[in-house]
């Protein structure tokens, strides 16, 4: 659900979905109200965004690769995964995101760097720096769709 409310934050009338909004909860009713009242304060607004953004791409990426990590060593097909195309830089990217977007390549896959998957690359001299996460930023919506589908893809025609 965070990662479908991302793009009516940055769309022209996402506030005023926001603000109509309500949510039924067993304890109660949510107001959109409020929340939409923070993010227009312009003090406020931004980085309200940016940490639900990252919340968002947090959750999506480290517990995705977990639960396709875990999928693979119950069923014994880990080396399989440690195998494709995207396992170091998913495993480097669910490190980032973990570790307040920072790349700590330092260890084991220091000697794969350069290492590119798809659009992105990861350079040995974004090690120890912060990446950016947003809608343009090095970690994006299409970073966590395809991973996803990466994952999924192997999950459903290489694991078996």
């Amino acid at each position: 659900m965070g990662l479908i409310a991302l793009p009516v934050f940055n769309s022209p009338n996402g506030l005023q979905v926001i603000e109509k909004a309500t949510i039924d909860l067993e304890t109660g009713r949510m107001q959109g109200g409020p929340i939409a009242a923070l993010l227009r304060d312009p003090s406020l607004g931004d980085d309200l965004k940016n940490e639900f953004f990252k919340a968002q791409m947090r959750l999506a990426l480290k517990e995705a690769f977990e639960v396709c990590k875990t999928y693979c060593k119950n069923t014994q097909q880990f080396q399989n995964m440690r195998g494709t195309s995207w396992y170091h830089f998913a495993r480097i990217v669910r490190d980032a995101v973990t570790h307040d977007f920072h790349i700590d390549t330092e260890n084991k896959e220091s000697r794969l760097l350069p290492l590119t998957w798809r659009y992105w690359t990861i350079t040995p001299e974004m090690t120890g720096k912060q990446v950016s996460a947003g809608l343009k930023g090095f970690i994006s919506h299409r970073l966590v769709d395809e991973t996803m589908a990466a994952y999924t893809r192997f999950i459903q025609t290489e694991a078996l």
